[in-house]
């Protein structure tokens, strides 16, 4: 009995331990918008509560332990993981977009149902429930492992890998511990890998999630998804300088090109591209309108008609732009887009008039996400349109102005996406100099410098 006291107190002990870790996750989800950090911490907090309820019902009264964890604790987390998880839906983005609610609400629903374990310990369950409830947990699993390896092939974040080998280990261990007999040595040791694979999967979450906080101010949440966090981790300073330089040019440009890039990334997620052109695309849609740094303010914000020689200057950017990118070893994919996205399929585009074969399908999407942004948005010369009367107008272009494919992914996707909110990219962040400055060694530097410094 002694040793089985012993055991429990090591549950119990690990448990609060695990427990408070994933707290600590939902806290800094909370205080740094970021949601899908705050949502995964109650989903790991519920199986580490769950891990704490197990420990002091063993303590308390062996005889009324049950599979308390299997219960509630992995089911439930899963469950509430699933605005992040499942496919975006009308529903899933209304989740996210209330996010803060959703989180308070659903670890306020985890600590109900650990008290109730508490007061009425529960006896073992069916083995069929069981069963059920194993495969749940494993796809579950299984589908947040696959996310993070999503991740880490398009942020080459090596963190990210951690995360996904954590969430295996963790899941794994959790199902082995409900197949093993009750208080044997293999129950014990699965309990104590579930521990440890917790705190590897949850550190290393709110490492991933918490880093290069500058890039985050630069790239504030556009959307309720927030798309962009699947690269922002790992964007090179060069990115981040470049955005922030036209920020300090025009911000009303640097609004445009991340509300792109965030419609372009679910666009290519919804066309179910592979890890490298979902990540290439954002970055081509980041930085497509990176040669406007060459356009003279006047022209660029001015409100006037354009002369013949301004007007040949602005059509000029997309080659500007992809001559800043290709020197840049960790841009240089990009930069073929960011030289085409104002070509057309029928050769009326520019700069160089290609027609479809020699477009792409990446640069051809961000050239229908930058129409759609550009159209939807006021500008300086009118206010926006209806998005009836812009998807119209898509339609209409479809096989001239756009590829069709283009065109039917992006009206497919704003069908269920939410317009993102302007607002929150209209507060430039204090310390985006300083961060900018700090990519080349702490000397305020032109951009083209920045790029130099930080070759790789």
């Amino acid at each position: 009995m002694g040793d089985m006291t012993a055991w429990f107190t090591v549950v119990t002990i690990s448990g609060i331990g695990c427990a408070l870790l994933g707290l600590y996750a939902v806290v800094r989800g909370l205080a740094g918008g970021l949601p899908e950090l705050a949502i995964l911490g109650v989903t790991f907090s519920s199986g580490a509560i769950a891990m704490t309820v197990h420990g002091i019902v063993g303590l308390v009264d062996l005889a009324s332990l049950g599979d308390i964890a299997l219960r509630f604790g992995l089911p439930y987390g899963l469950l509430v993981a699933a605005p992040v998880l499942a496919p975006p839906t009308r529903l899933t983005r209304g989740l996210l977009r209330a996010w803060r609610p959703y989180t308070v609400a659903t670890l306020g629903g985890a600590l109900v149902l650990a008290a109730v374990d508490l007061v009425w310990p529960g006896r073992m369950m069916s083995t069929d429930a069981k069963h059920v409830l194993l495969v749940v947990t494993g796809l579950g699993g299984a589908v947040l492992a696959r996310r993070q390896w999503y991740l880490f092939r398009i942020s080459r974040n090596p963190v990210s890998a951690v995360v996904c080998l954590g969430v295996v280990g963790f899941t794994a261990s959790g199902i082995a511990l409900t197949l093993s007999t009750p208080n044997q040595s293999w129950g014990w040791t699965w309990l104590v890998l579930d521990a440890a694979w917790f705190f590897v999967t949850v550190g290393a979450l709110v490492v991933v999630l918490r880093t290069h906080p500058g890039v985050r101010d630069v790239l504030e949440p556009v959307a309720a998804r927030e798309p962009l966090a699947l690269f922002e981790v790992g964007l090179a300073p060069e990115c981040v300088a470049f955005v922030a330089a036209l920020d300090r040019k025009d911000p009303a440009t640097r609004d445009h090109v991340v509300r792109t890039s965030a419609l372009a990334v679910r666009v290519a997620m919804r066309l179910g591209l592979s890890a490298r052109q979902v990540r290439d695309i954002g970055l081509g849609a980041l930085l497509h309108d990176l040669g406007k740094l060459v356009v003279p303010d006047e022209i660029l914000t001015g409100t006037g008609r354009l002369t013949e020689d301004e007007f040949a200057m602005v059509r000029g950017h997309p080659e500007a732009g992809a001559a800043l990118l290709r020197p840049v070893p960790s841009l240089r994919s990009v930069a073929p887009i960011v030289a085409r996205h104002h070509e057309r399929p029928d050769g009326t585009g520019y700069p160089a008039g290609l027609a479809s074969d020699d477009i792409g399908l990446a640069a051809a999407l961000v050239s229908v996400c930058d129409a759609w942004d550009a159209m939807v948005e006021d500008r300086t010369y009118r206010s926006r349109l209806p998005a009836e009367h812009v998807a119209s107008v898509l339609q209409d272009g479809a096989g001239t102005h756009w590829f069709p494919e283009a065109v039917t992914a992006l009206l497919a996707e704003v069908a269920v996406a939410p317009r993102p909110d302007a607002g929150l990219l209209s507060r430039a962040p204090a310390d985006l100099d300083l961060y900018v400055d700090d990519c080349v060694h702490g000397d305020p530097v032109p951009v083209a410098v920045a790029v130099r410094a930080h070759r790789t």
